[in-house]
């Protein structure tokens, strides 16, 4: 019981971790997002 609260913990320590990167990667590496309004969130990876 104790290791599945520790596991749920750090899987959403990783998830806030994960979106807070992800959202300062978009805003530096897309300037312009507005050009890609269909594959914003799909490829998140995508350079272009």
């Amino acid at each position: 019981m104790v290791t599945s609260l520790y596991i749920m913990l750090l899987g959403h320590l990783i998830n806030r971790a994960f979106y807070y990167l992800k959202q300062k990667w978009e805003s530096r590496a897309l300037p312009s997002p507005e050009s890609h309004p269909a594959s914003q969130g799909v490829l998140p990876m995508y350079p272009g």
